[in-house]
């Protein structure tokens, strides 16, 4: 079986690149090489390289801002409140609408022209579509907390049943609420809210 792992983009700009995307998804690049960076998100990471590595594959396969295919797309817990936090930062491509199979989304392109998508399930059928999913996906609202850090999954979807790195003996309860499934991250990994 294969799992989806990770998309990569090459970059004639590598540093504003990484800079946008962390700003994007609030999460910081880990530099793995000087010219390589990954921001590993719950369900994939984004792999984003400068251009000189492309010859490390084959010269020339790959080049910086000729994508006019592919896009992008981050789930988001509020749409809206992505849109209002980037349309001032990012070229947008469309509004926040509903689209057709469900989902509420807005579009904008990164420095180098790729289009990103975030979008949220809406109506029932989306909700159900994306709930049936094994991996870590959208549940809800945010809890404003940062990802877990053994699965990486955001804190308000990894409960001890389906953290991808943590066994069930190592659960702590949760004593605000008198569960297992919630606030045992604060309690085992320190969790706090993201600026």
């Amino acid at each position: 079986m294969m799992k989806f792992a990770s998309v990569r983009l090459i970059a004639a700009d590598l540093k504003a690149m990484v800079a946008f995307y962390e700003m994007v998804t609030g999460q910081a690049a880990d530099w793995l090489a000087p010219s390589f960076a990954e921001i590993v998100t719950p369900a994939a990471t984004l792999a984003i390289g400068s251009a000189e590595t492309v010859a490390a594959f084959s010269e020339g396969s790959a080049e910086p801002g000729a994508n006019r295919k592919a896009i992008l797309e981050f789930m988001a817990d509020d749409v809206d409140a992505g849109f209002a936090r980037l349309k001032e930062r990012a070229e947008l491509v469309h509004e926040p609408k509903l689209l057709p199979w469900g989902n509420r989304s807005f579009q904008f392109r990164d420095p180098e022209g790729t289009i990103v998508s975030f979008f949220m399930p809406v109506t029932e059928a989306a909700k159900a579509r994306f709930g049936s999913r094994k991996d870590h996906f959208w549940l809800g609202k945010s809890s404003g907390k940062r990802p877990c850090d053994m699965c990486r999954a955001p804190a308000r979807l990894c409960f001890p049943e389906n953290c991808s790195r943590l066994s069930s003996p190592n659960r702590l309860p949760d004593t605000e609420n008198g569960n297992a499934a919630g606030g045992w991250h604060d309690q085992l990994w320190g969790l706090v809210p993201i600026d």
